[in-house]
């Protein structure tokens, strides 16, 4: 897939191509994807969706604020897996298990989270989501840029 067929509407890309891109850049994901308003509501039914190849991670990006700062809400599918690729160094990232289960192996420590539960991790570090579970879980996201 290529730039310029994204560009044209032609291709849709997945959230591996989006990360990689905004890596490349060194911009948030958002700033790519203009999201930007005086006042703004996120509806599940009405925003963009970005998935992983095998759409295992559907997220959503809800917010931007000025290259500060990033918020999503994220769809982890039963028994999946999502290994993504690291951040630039700087990057911190916030994760809380709105529904369902999380695991997080984030270098070689792996943590357990339930409901409500949240994590706050170096997105440079490796890191991968896995749902334990047979049932969806959603996650919301916020990714700060504030250390770049």
């Amino acid at each position: 897939m290529t730039l310029i067929k994204i560009e044209n509407g032609e291709a849709n890309s997945t959230l591996s191509v989006m990360w990689k891109i905004a890596n490349g850049l060194n911009i948030p994901i958002s700033a790519i994807l203009s999201i930007q308003s005086n006042v703004s509501i996120a509806r599940k039914k009405d925003g963009l969706k970005l998935s992983s190849s095998n759409n295992t991670l559907i997220v959503e990006p809800l917010f931007y604020s000025h290259g500060l700062l990033e918020f999503y809400r994220g769809y982890l599918q039963p028994k999946g897996e999502y290994l993504p690729e690291t951040h630039p160094q700087g990057v911190v990232e916030f994760v809380t298990v709105m529904s369902g289960q999380l695991t997080m192996n984030i270098n070689s420590d792996t943590y357990q989270l339930d409901e409500y539960d949240s994590i706050r991790f170096k997105g440079d570090d490796s890191h991968k989501y896995i749902n334990p579970s047979s049932s969806l879980t959603i996650l919301h996201f916020a990714i700060s840029y504030n250390n770049l």
